[in-house]
C-alpha cells in the first residue's frame, strides 16, 4: 500500500517508513516477491550506487486500488503511473524522503507518525476552478501521554535557484485556499475540514547549509512579486 501512495520509493525508504525488526533485506525479498508476481518494476537510479527505486506495475495498482486506503482525492488510476516515474522521479524520491524523515523522528521521540500519515499532492479548490496542489500534505501527532495533539502541514519541495516562482506561485495558492471563506459567507472554508490550518513547511533539496539563508531570501522576493 505504500508504494502505491508513494508511487516511487527504495527499498530503503520502505524500509525506514515501516520499521520494525526486520532488517532491509526482507523489505528487498519481498519486493522481488512482488516482481516476480508481475506486481511491482524497478528503475535504476543514475546516482546513488546504480541503486533501485521502486514502482507498481498496472496490474499492482489495480490491486492497491481496491483497499480503502487507496480511496483518496488524486489517487494514481491503475496503469497512469508510468508516465509520473518517468517524468517526476527527482520529486517523487524526494517527498519519500522527507516522509521517512519525520516517521523515524516519530519513532525516537515517542510520537506518531505512520507509513500513511502523509498524501502526495492532494487537490485542494483554491477559490474559483483553481486548484491548490502541494507536495503533500502531512499529519503527525506530537506530544506524549495527555498532551498529544494533531499537527497537519503543507510540504513544498523547493530546489533554490530552479524553481523560485514556481514555488511563490504555490504559496499564494495555499494562501487563497486559507482566505476562502464558508458556503454562508462567514467563517473559513477550511474551518469545516480542519481545527486549525495545516502550516506550511518549504523543504528546500540540494542546499548547502551556508546557501539557506540566501534561498529563504530569494523566494520571498519572488513571493513579493506575486
Amino acid at each position: 500500500m505504500t508504494l502505491h501512495r508513494f508511487t516511487l520509493a527504495t527499498a530503503e525508504q520502505l524500509h525506514q517508513l515501516h520499521g520494525g525488526a526486520a532488517g532491509i533485506k526482507q523489505t528487498q525479498k519481498r519486493l522481488t516477491q512482488l516482481q516476480a508476481e508481475g506486481l511491482a518494476e524497478f528503475v535504476t537510479l543514475p546516482q546513488a550506487g546504480r541503486a533501485k527505486a521502486w514502482h507498481l506495475t498496472a496490474a499492482g495498482s489495480a490491486v492497491t486500488a481496491t483497499f480503502p486506503e487507496a480511496l483518496r482525492p488524486g489517487a494514481p488510476v491503475p496503469g497512469e503511473q508510468k508516465p509520473a516515474v518517468r517524468h517526476g522521479r527527482e520529486h517523487l524520491l524526494d517527498v519519500g524522503r522527507i516522509h521517512a524523515a519525520f516517521v523515524t523522528d516519530a519513532r525516537t521521540r515517542g510520537e506518531a507518525c505512520g507509513p500513511l500519515d502523509l498524501v502526495p499532492a492532494p487537490e485542494l479548490a483554491a477559490g474559483g476552478a483553481e486548484v491548490y496542489r502541494p507536495a503533500a500534505h502531512l499529519a503527525y501527532t506530537a506530544g506524549t501521554g495527555d498532551e498529544r495533539h494533531r499537527l497537519r502541514a503543507f510540504i513544498e519541495r523547493h530546489r533554490p535557484g530552479v524553481g523560485d516562482e514556481q514555488t511563490a506561485a504555490q504559496l499564494a495558492a495555499c494562501a487563497r485556499v486559507w482566505e476562502q471563506t464558508g458556503e454562508d459567507g462567514s467563517g473559513r472554508a477550511w474551518e469545516r475540514r480542519w481545527r486549525a490550518f495545516p502550516r506550511l513547511l518549504v523543504v528546500l533539496v540540494g542546499t548547502a547549509v551556508a546557501g539557506v539563508r540566501g534561498a529563504v531570501a530569494d523566494l520571498r522576493l519572488a513571493a513579493w512579486e506575486l
